[in-house]
């Protein structure tokens, strides 16, 4: 889906259609392609309080997506082979799992993106004969969780004083503009580290390479380079080591594996040598 992202800084998502089941990938292929292609007709779009947008972002569509494979493997494992042969009593059923322990508000959105497969379907040169899901017909309301009585999305959060976030937002635009040179720098030598990183190949050189640049480090108890991953927090820094010795990714990923550097990582962190630190000393901000 990269094409639809304008940001380059951004993650590249990929649609899976492996997750599908064989039956039913034809159709769902189909499908997905009007999503990606085509908008929703601007009548449709203005009859649905709850949808007002005719075409959605990458982030959403991609979760519209994975809501629809969702639904494939479900039908699959209920005898359907064919999207239209999916009855009312199947959408219902499916509409009250799909909603069971959601919020009103996550499930009208789930509610909303199965009812796409319908209205982009009416948009198809060839259509696949979905049905029309019962809320669209019936309402929406009597499919949906009671409501909690909260407000949903409200940040209770105490705001900062004014005299705390005047400087804080002062010190973070000067960040940026006085080191964007260098910050742009470093995501260059980012990107073209991990796509050398991906083009290596797995070789018993590679093995060695790792070997003997991790292995001294362990020994001697010193600072392995680490980095801030989203899933483990503090880790290995598995690209910069793949990078620095020329061994594969996965090469990395096993011998860490196997002597459990992960963990060690996280007790012991440090930089990479190719890291750059500064150290700046600005005046003190005026007084706001």
């Amino acid at each position: 889906m990269g094409p639809l992202i304008d940001n380059p800084g951004d993650s590249i998502h990929k649609i899976n259609l492996r997750r599908c089941p064989a039956t039913l990938r034809s159709e769902f292929r189909r499908l997905i392609w009007v999503l990606v292609n085509g908008e929703l007709r601007p009548t449709y779009v203005q009859e649905r309080g709850f949808q007002n947008r005719s075409r959605d972002g990458v982030i959403s569509m991609r979760d519209n997506i994975l809501q629809w494979l969702k639904f494939a493997r479900w039908l699959d494992r209920q005898g359907v082979s064919q999207v239209s042969d999916c009855t009312m009593e199947h959408w219902k059923a499916y509409a009250a799992k799909c909603t069971s322990g959601c919020t009103r508000v996550h499930a009208q959105t789930v509610l909303r993106w199965l009812a796409d497969l319908w209205a982009f379907d009416q948009l198809s040169a060839s259509p696949c004969g979905v049905t029309q899901p019962p809320w669209e017909s019936e309402g929406i309301d009597d499919y949906l969780p009671a409501s909690t009585g909260e407000a949903g999305g409200e940040n209770k959060t105490e705001p900062l004083d004014p005299t705390v976030i005047g400087p804080l937002l002062t010190w973070s635009i000067r960040m940026v503009e006085d080191f964007s040179d260098a910050i742009l720098a470093a995501w260059a030598e980012r990107r073209r580290m991990y796509a050398r990183v991906t083009a290596t190949p797995s070789t018993r050189g590679g093995l060695a390479a790792v070997k003997n640049y991790l292995q001294p480090l362990v020994d001697s108890g010193a600072l392995l380079p680490a980095t801030v991953s989203r899933k483990h927090g503090i880790t290995l820094a598995h690209h910069y080591v793949a990078a620095v010795t020329g061994a594969s990714w996965n090469q990395v990923h096993d011998f860490a594996t196997r002597r459990g550097l992960r963990a060690l990582a996280a007790r012991r962190p440090g930089p990479g040598p190719r890291r750059r630190f500064w150290c700046v000393t600005w005046p003190r901000p005026p007084p706001s």
